[in-house]
């Protein structure tokens, strides 16, 4: 990942820790404050795992990246041999989407008022 950032290949990366993959894509897109469209049918793990295990799991060294179109080549060729998979984009949007293992919008919410929320959590 190191050599990624180094080679400006990414527009961000963060990592995934407390609370999973739902957790830290939803603190991306407020801090952005862009929306984003994530498909979870799209990670790589094992098709029996549900939406709250694959969305809230605390396993370690995983990352979110985001990158521009024309850098998807040279990151997938850094990558190699890593365990990888594109499970959305990026919106210039205001909603934070998640498709579920069926196929529905399981989570559907406007960036600026979960960053609301989030702030008044105290």
């Amino acid at each position: 990942m190191a050599k990624c950032i180094k080679r400006n290949l990414l527009s961000s990366v963060h990592g995934i820790y407390r609370g999973g993959l739902a957790v830290h894509m939803a603190m991306c897109a407020m801090a952005g404050k862009l929306g984003s469209q994530i498909d979870i049918r799209q990670m790589l793990c094992s098709d029996a795992l549900t939406d709250d295990k694959r969305l809230f799991s605390e396993s370690a060294g995983r990352f979110i990246v985001s990158l521009k179109p024309d850098k998807k080549h040279d990151f997938e060729k850094m990558m190699n041999g890593r365990d990888i998979c594109e499970i959305g984009m990026v919106l210039h949007t205001d909603q934070f989407q998640i498709i579920g293992c069926q196929g529905m919008s399981i989570i559907n919410l406007s960036v600026e008022k979960m960053k609301k929320v989030w702030k008044n959590m105290d």
